[in-house]
């Protein structure tokens, strides 16, 4: 058994088995051979079948953590809405600042009406020489038909006394009987005022009650009390007025928390019921995967014995004339499975920028030129590097441009959708995806951008490595610890200012599971808003689908594709599952690529 190759170095490890067997009984060879062909097929279907059972089984791992999370969400809404009246936070709040600035203009209006009744008040008073209560009570002295009743009366006898007094003396009967008439129906006066009196609050210390009220004091009596009466029912109006105002603005000074704690578990809810709907969505693709019976390898070539003109079995062990002619037999046999496998070879693999740019449907949005140096990994532009030292890179400046570039294609090819957050993926490793985050990180910081970049590759951490620094804590611990703060795990990128680093931890299978999680989805979020830019070095997506979950929480993916080294179909496969997963993928960068490679990119 061995692999199908040719003399030229782009011929070397091809995916096409040759499966040869030697032996005198021919039924033997094709008995082998048939059993190797079965033998290959089955081994295919059940690596692939293996895949997807192990996917399935990491979704059906993450679904009850998911659901745990949205009933969370949901009753933390739930009590929101319940303690505080609240259904949609932006319309309560329009109409809380609408309720306030409507109190404001009916306060400012009260405050303009109370000192007009006022001074109404005030002016009716001095004219009446009457405080309301004893101008009430004097007009209801004058108008109470007892009390005229009983002064017409007395009005009569003291008529009558007139007329009798010239003609009798005092002692006398007639004049007595008016008298005591008299003093009766005073009496009768005195008590029905006292009783009118008792029914109102009127002071008896002041006389002027009981003058007689005349039809135009009655009137200033009545405009009196009637604007007594305005000027309290105001004085109460703007004290509730300012109260209700006063407990609105203690409502509007607490409502942005309020707000902020529901459009956080808002947001966490539709976070994670849309990662929920993905998993669900991406098992059933999975099962239904499952169920199609596909073998993933083909035969190019059925197994049969090679015979000569006569019939009889080929045999390598003859002459050399005889091999000769078996070589120039097998060779014409082969002739297509060798055409196939040339044609293969030569269309599946990215020679040139310009193969990436032309054979993949996302635009190529840098080339990094390949550099060599002992020693060292990566450069870095620090202000004290001199040419001739250790840091000097060999056609730095041509190398920093491709940095430059690349980041000038990210931020202004996507200025109306501002970025954030970015995974630096590739198909399959050693493809250069840490050495482009790592220097388009340096290359941002470099730019005054405060820059995160974190080791999410949890499976072969590198950049702790790179960058000198310790991995005792990192993003794992992150994961797996909630009350870890991620202020201390987080480093600074010695020499390189504005660059922060936060490594990956010691890697666990626990860990892992949880880049697709709500943890990470948090972690994602406080990192963007501590700091300006966040990259996220991941794991290869050929066998690993680490990064694909991670992606789901960040803004874009970038795919680092190496120059002559990557396979078309891999690469295009995983384009393909991105683009199935709806995540967005923002383009490739070519990497490794010689200094006279062809860089036909958008600048």
């Amino acid at each position: 058994i061995d692999r199908l190759i040719g003399d030229n170095r782009k011929l070397d490890a091809t995916k096409i088995l040759q499966v040869s067997y030697q032996a005198s009984d021919p039924e033997l060879i094709q008995a082998v051979l048939d059993s190797a062909r079965d033998r290959y097929l089955k081994y295919s279907l059940e690596e692939r079948t293996t895949g997807i059972d192990e996917a399935v089984r990491f979704i059906d791992e993450q679904l009850p953590e998911l659901r745990e999370k949205v009933n969370l969400y949901q009753s933390q809404i739930q009590k929101l809405q319940q303690e505080y009246e609240l259904i949609n936070p932006q319309v309560k709040g329009e109409q809380l600042y609408t309720q306030i600035s409507t109190l404001e203009n009916q306060i400012l209006d009260t405050q303009r009406e109370l000192p007009e009744l006022r001074k109404k008040y005030e002016t009716l008073e001095a004219q009446l020489n009457l405080a309301p209560e004893d101008a009430l009570a004097a007009s209801a002295l004058s108008e109470s038909p007892t009390l005229a009743q009983l002064r017409t009366k007395i009005t009569e006898v003291e008529s009558k006394l007139a007329e009798l007094s010239p003609i009798y003396q005092s002692d006398t009967p007639e004049i007595q009987q008016l008298q005591q008439e008299k003093a009766n129906l005073q009496r009768l006066v005195d008590q029905e005022t006292q009783r009118t009196l008792e029914s109102s609050a009127a002071t008896v210390q002041n006389p002027a009650i009981y003058s007689f009220q005349n039809s135009t004091r009655q009137q200033l009596i009545a405009q009196l009390v009637e604007a007594r009466n305005q000027s309290q029912v105001l004085e109460v109006r703007l004290t509730n007025l300012q109260q209700l105002k006063q407990t609105l603005e203690q409502e509007a000074q607490d409502y942005p928390i309020i707000a902020r704690q529901y459009n956080e578990a808002q947001k966490q809810l539709d976070g994670t019921n849309q990662l929920l709907d993905q998993f669900l969505t991406q098992r059933e693709k999975l099962r239904v995967e499952r169920a199609q019976d596909n073998e993933p390898w083909k035969i190019i070539n059925q197994p049969h014995v090679e015979t000569n003109d006569q019939g009889e079995i080929l045999s390598i062990a003859e002459d050399s004339s005889k091999k000769l002619l078996a070589a120039s037999v097998l060779g014409g046999l082969l002739l297509g499975m060798g055409l196939a496998l040339l044609l293969e070879k030569l269309q599946n693999i990215f020679y040139t920028p310009q193969d990436l740019r032309e054979d993949t449907a996302f635009p190529m949005l840098g080339v990094i030129p390949r550099y060599k140096q002992s020693g060292m990994t990566h450069f870095f532009r620090l202000p004290s590097a001199q040419a001739g030292s250790a840091l000097a890179l060999p056609h730095q400046s041509e190398f920093e441009d491709a940095f430059d570039s690349l980041y000038a294609n990210i931020k202004f090819q996507y200025a109306d959708f501002p970025l954030q957050s970015l995974a630096i993926c590739s198909a399959e490793t050693g493809d250069g995806k840490s050495t482009v985050a790592l220097h388009l990180a340096e290359t941002i910081s470099g730019m005054g951008q405060h820059v995160l970049l974190v080791d999410a590759n949890l499976r072969s951490p590198q950049l702790h490595v790179n960058l000198g620094l310790p991995n005792q804590k990192g993003l794992c611990d992150l994961l797996t610890d909630h009350n870890v703060d991620p202020k201390v795990l987080v480093q600074s990128a010695a020499g390189i200012e504005n660059l922060f680093v936060l490594t990956a931890g010691q890697p666990s299978s626990a860990a892992i599971k949880l880049l697709g999680s709500a943890q990470m989805l948090q972690i994602v979020e406080e990192f963007q808003n501590t700091f300006d830019f966040v990259i996220y070095d991941t794991s290869e997506l050929k066998h690993y689908k680490d990064a694909v979950f991670l992606a789901g929480h960040l803004d874009g993916i970038l795919m680092v594709v190496s120059i002559a080294k990557s396979r078309k179909t891999t690469v295009e496969k995983v384009l393909a599952e991105i683009s199935r997963f709806r995540l967005s993928c923002l383009g490739t960068v070519g990497n490794y690529t010689q200094r006279n490679s062809p860089a036909s990119f958008p600048r």
